[in-house]
This record gives C-alpha cells, structure tokens and sequence, in this order.
C-alpha cells in the first residue's frame, strides 16, 4: 500500500506543463457536474411538498399554520403549583376586578418579576394537558403601571 501510494506521488510530482493544465481542468469539471447534480436533486427533494398551486395555498386551513401571538392586559397573581400539577402553571392574569383572565406559564422568571403588577403579557395560546382549559405561554411582559 504504502509503494503504491509512493509511486503515486512520484508521478503526480513529474506532471508539469499541458498534462496539469489538463488534469486540473477535468478535476474542476468533475466537481461542478456532481455539485451541479447534488444541487438538483436537493433542490427537487425539498420542493417535493411544497404547495405549487395558488388555490392550494388559499385552501390551506388556518389552523394549519403557525400559532398567532396574542396580547392581554391585567395583573399577574400568583397561585401556586397546587391547582395545576405537573403543568407548570403558577400565575394568572386577572383584570381590574380580579376576574380571571388567563393562565400563565413562562419558561423562565418573567411572571415571577412582575408579580402583582399591571402588565401586558404576550405569548402564544396553548392548552392544558387535559385539553380543556386554555394558557398562554408568555413570551414578553410590559409593564404597564408600576404604582399600582
């Protein structure tokens, strides 16, 4: 192996002039005829499912496509693990006459800072596990009135 991999070498070392002009010319189209076939058939593997109609895009149904980012207003209350275990569920929005307005879950400390305050809460509507009882999964707090 490694003799043939020596003479290999020797030889490749002794092309000079017309003959690398021409080996470096048949190498390079080698290489743009498979990145030119490579490319067509990614091309035509992603473009498999993909909608090609205009009437298919406007039958689409609305519940297909990503979720909507909704905004409510009110103030977050703490309620505890208790209520909604394994849910990861600990605050509520509720209006200016304490009625509940939405759950709340966050991926991090977000309701946890603005506990008891008047917010702005944005996110993404979801549901329990059960599958009866909506959420938001908050993405962004304003803080709306600090002085209450």
């Amino acid at each position: 192996m490694m003799n043939l991999l020596k003479t290999l070498y020797v030889k490749t070392e002794n092309i000079k002039g017309k003959k690398l002009l021409i080996l470096l010319s048949s190498i390079f189209a080698v290489f743009i005829i498979i990145g030119a076939g490579l490319g067509y058939i990614i091309s035509s593997y992603l473009n498999l499912y993909e909608p090609t109609d205009i009437n298919e895009l406007q039958n689409q149904n609305p519940s297909d496509s990503q979720p909507v980012e909704v905004m409510y207003e009110g103030r977050v209350r703490f309620i505890g693990d208790d209520f909604y275990p394994g849910e990861n569920i600990s605050y509520m929005l509720v209006d200016n006459n304490g009625e509940q307005v939405m759950l709340l879950r966050a991926k991090d400390q977000k309701l946890e800072v603005v506990e008891n305050l008047s917010v702005t809460v944005f996110g993404f509507p979801a549901k329990t596990m059960d599958g009866e009882t909506e959420i938001l999964e908050v993405t962004k707090v304003n803080i709306t009135d600090a002085s209450n």
